[in-house]
């Protein structure tokens, strides 16, 4: 009997973790308690936004979510995660104190991205 050489996969880091930072470390999501806490203050956000940031927080800042992945992981159709996404960036710009960072990035005919 042969045995067969298995090639071990590479190691992939882990971006499943409890806090999610970005925006200089101002803005914060807890994946565990799915709060959003910007410049220390916690902000009132809705259940689809958390869904939102859990998918958006489940790879490192600046990969792209594309509309479609987004509409299929949230069952929602192209308007909505538009409608969406609009109030959850005004939430996060307006808890933003620099006015040339927007922390969720549209990427024209493609999707979406959080910025670093």
């Amino acid at each position: 009997m042969t045995s067969l050489n298995v090639a071990t996969p590479p190691e992939i880091p882990n971006v499943h973790v409890a806090a999610f930072r970005f925006g200089g470390g101002k803005i914060v999501f807890d994946r565990e308690r799915q709060t959003l806490t910007c410049h220390s203050r916690q902000k009132q956000i809705t259940e689809t936004a958390k869904k939102i940031m859990l998918l958006f927080t489940s790879k490192p800042c600046g990969e792209v979510f594309e509309l479609a992945t987004i509409q299929h992981e949230l069952a929602l159709s192209a308007d909505s995660v538009r409608s969406h996404v609009a109030k959850l960036r005004d939430t996060l710009t307006a808890s933003s104190t620099r006015t040339d960072y927007e922390p969720l990035v549209t990427v024209y005919g493609i999707g979406y991205k959080l910025a670093p």
